[in-house]
């Protein structure tokens, strides 16, 4: 299994809504204090597979580290 990753900076912003077929494994790092992805601070978060959703980060900027099984994600247009 190979996997697809990217370093993205957000700030106060919903990305568009994608699934993950294989799962989605994150490493949220907040550049300001208060900052989260999808609810969660620093460290980890982990996605099943088949999960979905529309990535956020709020109460701040925060680079996020994903890391895609086999580079598998589905935007679905909602």
């Amino acid at each position: 299994m190979n996997s697809l990753f990217s370093v993205v900076d957000m700030q106060d912003i919903r990305g568009p809504h994608h699934r993950h077929p294989n799962g989605e494994v994150d490493m949220v790092m907040p550049i300001d204090a208060d900052a989260n992805f999808d609810g969660q601070g620093a460290g980890w978060k982990v996605y099943q597979a088949g999960s979905a959703h529309f990535p956020a980060v709020s109460g701040g900027r925060a680079l996020v580290l994903y890391l895609l099984p086999d580079g598998a994600i589905e935007f679905t247009g909602k």
